[in-house]
């Protein structure tokens, strides 16, 4: 009995935690993106509506230092869409784009957030299952 003890613990704890430790970090990647998304979303919403021509702005050049810079238009911008693609778009199709990634981000949280649940209900069951093997209930006559 005591093998198949070992056994559940080992599966437990070489295969179902790092496993879970890797779909909450896969999990909090994801969150990460839609919040980044959310945040473009707010910026372009800022330039249509105040319907700016061009735009003073501070740039990151890494290492804590910035530069001021001027955009003499921000009629287009470019949209960073993955695998270090960047395209132009005007306005409307930037946010456009922003809507379909947000939807394309929810699905992917959602599968996610169900993955992350699976594999915690599997902990428990397997820790359940190592209770009961190490304390056997007597049937009752």
């Amino acid at each position: 009995m005591e093998e198949k003890v070992d056994e559940y613990h080992r599966f437990l704890e070489d295969v179902l935690r790092p496993q879970l430790e890797v779909r909450e970090r896969e999990l909090a990647a994801v969150r990460a993106e839609e919040a980044a998304v959310g945040r473009v979303e707010e910026t372009l919403a800022t330039l249509v509506d105040r319907r700016m021509g061009s735009l003073e702005t501070v740039v990151d050049m890494g290492a804590g230092c910035g530069m001021r810079a001027e955009v003499e238009s921000v009629s287009k911008v470019f949209v960073h869409v993955g695998l270090g693609f960047h395209v132009e778009m005007t306005l409307p199709e930037a946010q456009a784009w922003a809507v379909a990634r947000r939807e394309v981000i929810a699905a992917d949280l959602d599968r996610r957030i169900r993955a992350v649940a699976e594999t915690r209900a599997h902990i428990r069951v397997a820790m359940a299952t190592i209770r009961e093997l190490r304390e056997p209930t007597v049937p009752e006559d």
